[in-house]
């Protein structure tokens, strides 16, 4: 995923992360904040669900259909964004994936 935001950069698309931790421990943390002093990346570190729904939710409502959802990491927390994105009317299309497959969240 960091691979990826460092070939985006290259464009003036904006770009949210939402980095979510229940534990409140934020892998790559220092690597992030460096990335985020750039002008179309806005990275939130989150640690609730609740919090994560929330800012999906606002995100939902901003671009619905025209942006892109990359979801990584283990593989029931990218089923259950998957499917709450779906419940919201995202297509399948616009949705990539990455699970880390044999990591229990």
């Amino acid at each position: 995923m960091l691979k990826q935001l460092e070939v985006e950069r290259q464009i003036s698309t904006p770009i949210e992360l939402l980095y979510i931790s229940r534990s409140k421990n934020f892998l790559f943390k220092d690597d992030l904040d460096q990335l985020k002093n750039l002008d179309n990346l806005t990275v939130r570190f989150i640690d609730s669900d609740e919090r994560l729904i929330k800012e999906l939710d606002k995100f939902i409502d901003q671009y619905k259909n025209e942006a892109n959802y990359f979801i990584t990491g283990p593989t029931s927390f990218v089923k259950d964004v998957s499917l709450h994105l779906k419940d919201s009317k995202i297509k399948k299309k616009q949705l990539k994936t990455d699970d880390f497959y044999g990591y229990k969240n």
